[in-house]
């Protein structure tokens, strides 16, 4: 009964303050807001305001569920900001673009040194001169790509296709051209340090090309013209040199011993059988 009466105060009270009916006060008191009611378990004031606990578990409620995460930093916007960088800077190194058009461009003796070009198309795009130096090309398309006097040196060319590239006077020092194939391109550079293991090169002119020491095992090089070039310390384990002419290039005798050497033109000019 004494409950009973001190609810009756109670809502003669908040009758007095509010001006609300008596019944008004009741249905109000009696069914939490739905608010409160998803808020919290309780109907306490303090319960209303959700805790900066509640805040975090709630990723709708926070700023921070919104914005992308460190990981998503090479979205197509942040490569499209670095493509207009490059068009505003003429170079870009170290910039993102992976996966970009860049089919036809004009870009010689720009600096593109550890760019990402993985996945990019780079089709008869000119790079002559260009700095490319420890640049990531692993997928990318370079077909009809020229490449002339460009530095590749460190750079990453592994399994390209490089069809009726232009390859002259090319730095590839220490570059990674594990099955890359070349597509019977005339080659001309500094191959010095340059890891072309199981690299497709039949058919390829490689009489201008520096390469000490390198490695060319498992190459395929069937065709290929190595005519006086300097090859002292390759390692040619495994690789096919089947019809390629060697006359006049520099290696040590025992450097062929387990390479395929059937009608190979020795460096002596004998022809092996």
């Amino acid at each position: 009964m004494l409950k009973n009466l001190s609810l009756a105060l109670s809502i003669t009270t908040l009758t007095l303050i509010t001006g609300c009916s008596s019944e008004e006060i009741k249905a109000n008191t009696s069914s939490p807001t739905p608010e409160i009611a998803v808020a919290t378990p309780t109907q306490t004031t303090e319960a209303a305001s959700p805790t900066p606990e509640t805040v975090v578990a709630t990723p709708t409620q926070t700023t921070e569920a919104a914005s992308p995460t460190p990981e998503t930093a090479a979205t197509p916007s942040s490569v499209s900001k670095d493509l207009e960088r490059l068009q505003r800077n003429k170079a870009c190194p170290g910039c993102d673009l992976s996966g970009a058009n860049l089919a036809d461009a004009k870009l010689e003796g720009i600096d593109l040194s550890r760019v990402n070009l993985s996945n990019a198309n780079l089709d008869r795009a000119n790079l002559s001169r260009a700095r490319l130096k420890g640049a990531n090309l692993s997928n990318a398309s370079l077909n009809g790509t020229v490449l002339n006097g460009a530095d590749l040196s460190d750079a990453n060319l592994n399994s390209l296709i490089l069809n009726k590239a232009e390859l002259n006077n090319i730095y590839l020092i220490g570059a990674n051209l594990k099955d890359t194939k070349f597509g019977g391109a005339k080659l001309s550079g500094d191959f010095s340090k340059a890891d072309l293991s199981g690299a497709d090169l039949s058919d390829t002119d490689l009489s201008d090309v520096s390469a000490n020491p390198s490695t060319l095992s498992g190459a395929n090089l069937s065709g290929a013209n190595l005519s006086g070039a300097n090859l002292i310390n390759v390692n040619f384990t495994g690789a096919n040199l089947n019809k390629a002419n060697l006359k006049s290039a520099k290696l040590y005798p025992n450097a062929l011993a387990q390479a395929q050497l059937k009608e190979t033109i020795m460096p002596d000019g004998t022809i092996q059988k």
